[in-house]
């Protein structure tokens, strides 16, 4: 279960943290939510959502990144399976929305439909299709020129319970203020699936034959939006 992006970033966490007690003074934004009050009901343990934390800090080399935490009320481990849907679930996502222009509502991937739009320049996943981790990067800022938006892999953690996600500030555009929520999604259409390496989703933003996106929220935090910091 422990791929080259877990073992990596850990070694990334190590640094970042190292680099706070040498002085780094980080800023850092935490929720929590109640266990237990999943969207969905008998959710995993590992879908439910009790903490979600944002927290800028600098690599101690004149990088900055940001870590989005997710905690979780149970832990993902090596036995874990992905949850029972009749219906089949294709990926589990651990998912946050960034709002770093409240001007602009970018239309398009990962969303469905003309006109159906969404505040978020940027989208952060941990995709997991039972098998293998993904972190993503989606940059939706191009969407606004009638672009493809641009996926990015991303480092990740996976240490208990907790879930962290590790992005360079200069791919979000260095923002020191934006607008954030997240939540844990069940996705049960591929088209909704992510590969970085071909840079675009192998659905290319279609709905799927229902007509809707094909995925549904299992729990969230942060919910409208919580600033950062």
């Amino acid at each position: 279960m422990r791929s080259r992006s877990l073992v990596s970033a850990l070694a990334a966490l190590t640094v970042l943290f190292v680099s706070v007690a040498f002085g780094d003074t980080p800023q850092s934004v935490l929720l929590t939510s109640p266990a237990g009050n999943t969207e969905v009901k008998d959710a995993p343990a590992y879908q439910d959502i009790i903490e979600a934390e944002v927290t800028r800090v600098g690599d101690g080399g004149g990088d900055t990144y940001y870590v989005f935490r997710e905690g979780m009320a149970g832990p993902l481990t090596a036995d874990s399976s992905l949850p029972s849907n009749p219906g089949g679930i294709k990926e589990v996502l651990r998912d946050w929305g960034i709002d770093t222009d409240g001007t602009t509502f970018p239309t398009g991937y990962p969303f469905s439909g003309k006109g159906n739009t969404r505040p978020y320049e940027f989208m952060i996943w941990l995709d997991w299709d039972g098998e293998r981790f993904t972190g993503v990067l989606i940059d939706r800022r191009p969407l606004l020129r009638g672009e493809q938006a641009v996926l990015s892999e991303i480092e990740f953690a996976i240490d208990g319970a907790d879930v962290l996600l590790f992005v360079p500030a200069a791919l979000l555009g260095d923002p020191e203020t934006f607008q954030w929520r997240c939540g844990t999604v069940d996705v049960v259409a591929v088209n909704v699936g992510a590969n970085p390496d071909a840079g675009v989703h192998a659905g290319k933003g279609a709905a799927n034959g229902n007509g809707t996106d094909g995925y549904h929220s299992v729990d969230s935090a942060g919910f409208p939006f919580t600033p950062f910091p």
